[in-house]
């Protein structure tokens, strides 16, 4: 996500560009380390508690890179467009993703990996699209 865009000049916008990685890699921890205890028993049901934290820690990981994005938006129109796609998206699957975290009870495991899987396939989607439609905007209105 963050390419090759440099970070926005200031002191503040480090200091939460340093903690929004910190709460994006506990995020992260807190979801391979839970993982880890779901794999290979796809066919019994999932523990609420598991279950729980799997999806906020993921919603928790995609609002980290939320800020991160903003953080790094450059003054192009076409980066900033790009970001902006990919943040509302990843904004909207987090909230999803929540939901889905409040509703869901005792599905297996299996569909519950599958259901977080559609769910982050979405923003990766939309960021490819998002992405290739720029690149033949910037192809054919070069001078």
């Amino acid at each position: 996500m963050t390419n090759e865009q440099e970070l926005k000049k200031g002191y503040g916008y480090y200091q939460c560009f340093v903690f929004a990685h910190l709460v994006l890699l506990g995020a992260l921890g807190v979801f391979g380390a839970y993982l880890k205890n779901l794999v290979g028993h796809f066919e019994t049901p999932a523990p609420p508690v598991l279950n729980r934290v799997i999806i906020i820690s993921l919603a928790i990981f995609l609002a980290a890179m939320c800020v991160i994005g903003r953080l790094i938006a450059g003054d192009d129109r076409q980066t900033r467009n790009y970001l902006k796609q990919v943040i509302r998206w990843d904004m909207i699957v987090a909230i999803l993703l929540i939901v889905v975290s409040i509703f869901l009870k005792g599905c297996s495991v299996f569909m519950l990996l599958l259901i977080v899987f559609l769910l982050l396939a979405v923003p990766v989607v939309v960021g490819i699209v998002t992405w290739l439609k720029h690149e033949d905007y910037s192809e054919t209105h070069e001078d």
